[in-house]
């Protein structure tokens, strides 16, 4: 069985691009509020290549109180089950699974 370690996406991937920052209304670290989805498109469609697109993404659903787990080479992000259903949902999983990350 291969160990599953708990780790943040800025200790998993390097982000050149500074993250959105806001209210940090889930995570109280000053980043933009999870919800505003416009913020961390931006911030998305400005990544140089996959590795940052993914580093985006898993800051993201940190913001909305998901978890990043690492297992090897393979980075996955679980997101918190009582997450309300809006757009700004719905793009970040779309996201997810288009970096190959959603769990």
């Amino acid at each position: 069985m291969t160990p599953v370690t708990v780790v943040t996406a800025a200790e998993t991937l390097r982000i050149a691009a500074p993250l959105p920052t806001g209210d940090g209304a889930r995570t109280g670290d000053g980043r933009a509020p999870w919800t505003a989805f416009d913020d961390w498109r931006v911030l998305y469609r400005q990544a140089r290549d996959g590795g940052e697109r993914a580093a985006i993404v898993l800051a993201w659903g940190e913001a909305a109180g998901g978890v990043v787990r690492s297992s090897g080479d393979d980075v996955r992000l679980e997101l918190p089950g009582d997450l309300p259903n809006c757009l700004a949902l719905v793009e970040l999983r779309r996201l997810a699974r288009d970096v190959r990350v959603l769990a």
